[in-house]
C-alpha cells in the first residue's frame, strides 16, 4: 500500500510531468482544498476552484464505501491529490484519486477522433517526463496498462459518449443488445447510475484484448447504428428494428 512520503514522490512526478504539457494541452495542477503537500498552492485549491470543478462534474470526491477504504484509499486524504486540467477545459488528469493517474479527455462535439487523439498525445508527453525522472506507467506484456481496478487491465481505456435514445433504450433487451455489441450503458451520473430522460453514457464494455484504436472505433461505429435505430423508432419502424437486433 502506498505511503504517505510516497503518495507526495508520485504527485512531484506526475505534476512536473503534467505542467511540462504544451500548446492546446497547457494548463495547470490544483491540489485538492486542505491539500499541503504541493508548494505552488500550500492550501490546496480555492473553494471557489472547487466549485467550479463540481459544478463540470470533474472534481472527485473522498471516498466512503468500505471497498475504497478497506483498500486505504482514503488515507491521509486530501494530502497528495489533485485535479490538472488544461487551459480549454477539455483535458483533466485525476492524480491520487483510485488510480495513480486518471487522464481524461473530453468535448461537447462528436468528434471523438480529435478527443482521442488529445488524449493520446497527453499521454505520450505526461510518459516521456515520466522515464526522465525514473518512471513509467506500469505495463505487463501479458496483461498491458495495470490499473487499480482488474476490469481496467489491458487497455485501462474507456471511450464513451452521451447518447440521447429515449426509445431504444426502453426496450427490455436494451442492455443484452449493448452487451452483444460489446458495449455498456451507465447513465450521466457515473457506474450504476440510472438515465435522466433517456440520455446514457455508451462506451466500450472491454478493455483488453483489442488495441485502443480498435475499442474506438467500435465505439463509433456501435453508437451510429444505435442511433439509426432510435431514428427509425421515431418513425414508428419498430419491425425494422427487430429484425436487424435479431441477426446481431
Amino acid at each position: 500500500t502506498i505511503d504517505f512520503e510516497e503518495r507526495r514522490r508520485l504527485e512531484a512526478i506526475a505534476v512536473k510531468g503534467l505542467c511540462n504539457l504544451s500548446g492546446d494541452l497547457k494548463g495547470d495542477y490544483y491540489p485538492l482544498h486542505g491539500s499541503h503537500s504541493y508548494a505552488a498552492k500550500p492550501n490546496g485549491m480555492s473553494e471557489e476552484k472547487e466549485a467550479d470543478l463540481r459544478k463540470m462534474g470533474n472534481l472527485f470526491q473522498e471516498p466512503d464505501s468500505t471497498l475504497l477504504l478497506a483498500s486505504g484509499m482514503g488515507r491521509h486524504w486530501p494530502d497528495g491529490r489533485g485535479i490538472f486540467h488544461n487551459d480549454e477545459k477539455n483535458l483533466f488528469v485525476w492524480v491520487g484519486e483510485e488510480d495513480h493517474l486518471r487522464i481524461v479527455s473530453m468535448q461537447r462535439d462528436k468528434n471523438m477522433k480529435e478527443t482521442f487523439g488529445r488524449f493520446v498525445r497527453a499521454c505520450e508527453q505526461v510518459q516521456k517526463v515520466l522515464k526522465m525522472e525514473g518512471s513509467d506507467f506500469m505495463h505487463s506484456e501479458r496483461l498491458g496498462w495495470i490499473l487499480t481496478c482488474p476490469s481496467n487491465l489491458g487497455t485501462g481505456l474507456r471511450a464513451g459518449t452521451l447518447v440521447n435514445l429515449p426509445l431504444f433504450s426502453a426496450r427490455s433487451d436494451f442492455k443484452d443488445v449493448l452487451k452483444k455489441m460489446k458495449l455498456q450503458a451507465r447513465g450521466t451520473a457515473g457506474v450504476d447510475s440510472a438515465s435522466t430522460g433517456g440520455k446514457w453514457d455508451v462506451s466500450n464494455a472491454d478493455r483488453i484484448g483489442k488495441s485502443e484504436v480498435d475499442l474506438v472505433n467500435l465505439v463509433i461505429n456501435g453508437v451510429a447504428q444505435i442511433i439509426k435505430w432510435e431514428k427509425l423508432l421515431e418513425e414508428g419502424k419498430t419491425e425494422e428494428v427487430d429484425k436487424e437486433v435479431a441477426a446481431l
